[in-house]
């Protein structure tokens, strides 16, 4: 027997337990130790309009509505050629739960009972026309037809006006944009934008973005979503546009998760290059952008993104990786990669590499040296070490560096690093 067959037996349960891991189950992930451990939480801020165990999120996919056995309706796997967009609940507690109640279960460290979470109402308010339009043909060009750039222009009214309704809701005019990963499903992803942003605190729109991932089988579930995150692409440039669209949004900021970062980048990527076209000189307001346990080949990425400087868009660019991270190692084993951007060592940068990383503070790699389960692919959210330096960044703007309130340890191959016991008072840290 070949050692590459060795490795598949080793590895393809691996995949299983990846799959089923894709959820890791409806339940609000831990207190970030920025509040646990400080003692401070931001849910005096929030507005009373969100001060209520349900949170409300905007959504916008490009999967097919289908009609379960139940006769009830979801997003599937299945791919659709139109983006929707709506709002979806995700109720946080049991019955009888409370907004003080919760409060008190999103600040302590050792909470008495999980917090389980429940999608309730999924409502789609817009679905915007089929992306690829029959064509018509004038003096030789081809063109689309009226009605469609009609129905097209309705819909984005109709999207934009969801988007101010939402932001007028909220003192902080910004938008969080989440882009989830492979396997992930749409009450998968639901839930986690919803903690990410009742962590935030509530402010700003929180917009998941769910594209067609989560197609059954191993390999072949793998293959499908990864087509899909190319798939997907367009039409997350059509949301980027309809919110640059929004006089009152002040920026954009989004974090992609493992394949999810791909999408991201490419669509940053064609965004840049059509701002560039158009003698653009700013970035349609993009601000920090987060990539985490991304899924991505490092050739590949220096190649597409670097090429382009697509950094050259944003405000801040923060990539967490982790060389524990099991689901990382497998896809550089299905696709042969010589590193995988969730894994890269500082020991695979140039010397040219490492300088700009030291010298370019808005440009930031951190290892992430945390616990986070047995697949350690999700520690963007489970880890309440990392989930807190995603805070300083998505709420507080922080550059890191302890002298910038953000006290990562500085390692020599330029990367930052967090642990466990990140802004934790060593008075408290015998007991983490």
């Amino acid at each position: 027997m070949t050692h590459t067959s060795n490795r598949s037996i080793v590895l393809l349960p691996l995949l299983m337990v990846i799959i089923v891991a894709g959820c890791s189950g409806p339940t609000l992930a831990p207190t970030p130790n920025l509040y646990w451990a400080t003692g401070k939480h931001p849910y005096d801020e929030v507005p009373e309009v969100f001060q209520t165990p349900n949170v409300e999120i905007v959504y916008a996919t490009d999967r097919i509505r289908e009609m379960k056995n139940n006769g009830q309706h979801h997003y599937g796997y299945h791919r659709s050629h139109s983006l929707a967009l709506g709002v979806a609940t995700v109720e946080m507690g049991s019955h009888g739960t409370t907004w003080a109640d919760l409060v008190e279960a999103s600040a302590i460290r050792e909470r008495p009972r999980p917090v389980p979470l429940k999608l309730g109402q999924v409502q789609e308010i817009v679905r915007l026309p089929h992306s690829s339009p029959a064509s018509i043909v004038v003096d030789d060009k081809l063109f689309a037809p009226p009605e469609y750039l009609e129905n097209l222009k309705s819909a984005t009214k109709e999207a934009i006006e969801l988007l101010n309704s939402r932001l007028a809701m909220s003192p902080v005019k910004d938008v969080y944009i989440y882009v989830h990963g492979f396997n992930n499903t749409f009450e998968d992803a639901a839930y986690r934008m919803a903690t990410l942003w009742h962590f935030l605190g509530r402010q700003g729109v929180p917009i998941l973005y769910s594209w067609p991932a989560g197609h059954p089988g191993l390999l072949q579930g793998y293959n499908y979503d990864r087509e899909s995150s190319e798939f997907t692409v367009f039409h997350l440039k059509q949301l980027i546009n309809i919110i640059h669209d929004c006089p009152d949004i002040r920026r954009i900021h989004i974090l992609g998760h493992s394949r999810g970062t791909d999408v991201v980048l490419t669509t940053l990527r064609e965004l840049w290059i059509d701002y560039r076209a158009r003698g653009g000189k700013d970035s349609g307001r993009l601000g920090s952008v987060i990539i985490a346990a991304p899924d991505l080949d490092w050739d590949v990425t220096q190649q597409r993104i670097g090429s382009e400087r697509v950094i050259d868009a944003l405000d801040c660019f923060v990539m967490y990786l982790s060389p524990d991270d099991k689901a990382i190692g497998l896809s550089s084993w299905l696709f042969g990669s010589i590193a995988r951007l969730g894994q890269l060592g500082s020991n695979l940068l140039t010397k040219q590499d490492k300088q700009v990383l030291f010298e370019y503070e808005d440009l930031q790699f951190i290892d992430a040296r945390v616990k986070s389960g047995f697949v350690g692919h999700a520690y963007f959210i489970d880890n309440p070490a990392v989930l807190s330096d995603v805070i300083l960044v998505l709420k507080g703007h922080y550059k890191a560096g302890a002298e910038h309130g953000r006290p990562l340890q500085r390692e020599s191959g330029g990367y930052w690093k967090v642990t466990d016991d990140y802004l934790v008072p060593k008075e408290k840290q015998s007991d983490n």
